[in-house]
């Protein structure tokens, strides 16, 4: 089954008004009106968030090296526990 529609193109008249557009590290873009958009990986609360991540990864990491036996890993409840609050981070 297939459909086909036709219908009309709207023909928009032009302006002369042009707008630049900066994208930068500090700021998302910047546009030559003067807007400015943040970076949302710059705030606060998302360095926060990854600072804790790295932490939480760190401590699974050295976890996982102290139960290594042979080529197995054993997987306690702190280990459990960690990865669960590494999935939360990642909501």
């Amino acid at each position: 089954i297939s459909v086909g529609i036709e219908q009309e193109q709207i023909k928009e008249d032009l302006t002369d008004v042009s707008l630049g557009i900066d994208l930068g590290l500090k700021d998302l873009a910047i546009c030559s009106d003067g807007t400015v958009f943040k970076n949302i990986n710059k705030s606060n609360v998302v360095m926060k968030i990854e600072k804790r991540l790295k932490r939480l990864q760190r401590q699974v990491s050295r976890k996982y090296e102290k139960n290594k036996k042979g080529k197995e890993y054993v997987k306690t409840k702190n280990i459990i526990k960690l990865e669960k609050q590494i999935q939360q981070v990642h909501r």
